[in-house]
């Protein structure tokens, strides 16, 4: 039996009739090609738009600082001076912070924007860093201030109020921040004056700092090399003296990275201990992702161990644990940080999934042996698992 003779209502279509559904098929086909790639390329046009006029704003920004007469009575402790030491030598009235400020603003303008140069620096925010400063002389309990009259940079992802925030996307330049992080918000109440913004990289996952607004930042002591990521822009500023201090925030190695390519001190807070409230997430609608398996955690670039201590003091405060419950209520312990009893200090050299180069494999060795020497105990061991494992999970 047939099909036609089994299925009396089923006809067979005509060639023609085939023919004629499958252009129609091509062609709409080829139209929505058409519609996506109008679409694309005019949201292309719309996004060149911004980053253009970002970078106008940024240029045609006028800065009475910058003019201002240098005094260079004291530049060798601008660059050499930690952030505590410099505190210190302004609550003392030893050193003005206006001419601080004055200074590194200069510095920042001549070394660090330039695309030529370090390119580190997306936001400058000299004149209203030199008010501030100047706010500050009048204050009276001075001694309450731990980062008193401190210029610092503050990584660009992190919401200061009048920046954009965009971990380097510019989709994210629609619109100026209009409040402080709350970090940031303890830090200048705390005496900080944050003085730029540090570049990144897009999306804040590689360990370099390029991204299509601010383009590549470069490394102060090769600039054919990168300062790593993803806060590679602040901890360029901090080696180069240009400022003291600066707040990145660390994933996977975005503070320690930067800061051993960069040859300053980086410190990575346990996630929870420092809020991230008030700043951008790069998922669309700041949802928070994988964030909430990784969690991004703020913390400092320095050049002393010290000043990333001031900081953790300074920022693990009620203030902090009352406004975001997600941080753990703990003060920072300065008597166990100057503790000098003996340590167990367990290491490795391999996750079985970045191989470190020889260089790196020697700085462990001699870092181990320094505290051997200094009479901690160090205990080799193997993770429980490799880096291919972790990965997966």
């Amino acid at each position: 039996m047939s099909l036609h003779d089994r299925f009396p209502l089923f006809k067979a279509v005509p060639h023609e009739a085939i023919i004629v559904s499958l252009l129609l098929a091509v062609l709409s086909a080829l139209m929505r090609f058409i519609w996506i790639s109008r679409k694309k390329s005019a949201r292309q046009r719309e996004l060149q738009q911004w980053i253009e006029k970002a970078r106008e704003e940024r240029e045609s920004k006028t800065s009475a600082t910058l003019h201002m007469e240098e005094n260079t009575e004291h530049t060798d402790e601008f660059l050499s001076l930690s952030a505590k030491e410099l505190a210190e030598r302004f609550r003392s009235n030893e050193i003005d912070p206006t001419e601080a400020v004055a200074f590194y603003a200069k510095r920042c303008r001549k070394y660090g924007r330039s695309e030529r140069g370090l390119n580190s620096i997306t936001e400058e925010l000299y004149d209203e860093a030199f008010q501030r400063a100047k706010d500050l002389l009048t204050k009276t309990k001075k001694s309450a201030l731990p980062f008193f009259g401190v210029p610092i940079s503050i990584k660009e992802c992190h919401s200061v109020e009048g920046c954009y925030s965009t971990a380097g996307m510019a989709c994210r330049l629609r619109a100026r921040v209009k409040t402080d992080c709350l970090v940031v918000h303890i830090l200048k109440e705390a005496g900080a004056i944050p003085l730029c913004l540090g570049n990144t990289i897009q999306l804040m996952m590689l360990t370099e700092s390029i991204n299509n607004i601010w383009g590549r930042s470069r490394n102060p002591w090769d600039l054919t090399r990168t300062p790593g990521g993803s806060s590679g822009g602040d901890a360029a500023l901090v080696a180069a003296g240009m400022v003291p201090f600066a707040m990145g925030s660390d994933v996977a190695g975005s503070i320690r990275t930067p800061a051993a390519w960069c040859g300053i001190t980086g410190f990575k807070p346990t996630p929870s201990r420092v809020s991230f409230q008030g700043n951008m997430r790069p998922k669309k609608g700041d949802r928070q992702g994988t964030g909430s398996v990784l969690p991004t955690v703020m913390g400092p670039l320095a050049r002393t161990v010290d000043d990333c201590a001031l900081f953790m003091e300074t920022v693990c405060v009620p203030e902090m644990w009352e406004a975001d419950c997600n941080t753990a209520p703990l003060p920072f312990d300065r008597k166990q940080y100057q503790a000098s009893g003996k340590l167990k200090i367990g290491y490795f050299y391999t996750d079985d999934w970045f191989e470190p180069c020889s260089a790196a494999k020697r700085a462990l060795s001699e870092s181990i042996q320094k505290m051997k020497d200094a009479g901690h105990e160090c205990i080799p061991f193997t993770p429980p698992t490799d880096g291919w494992f972790n990965y997966g999970l």
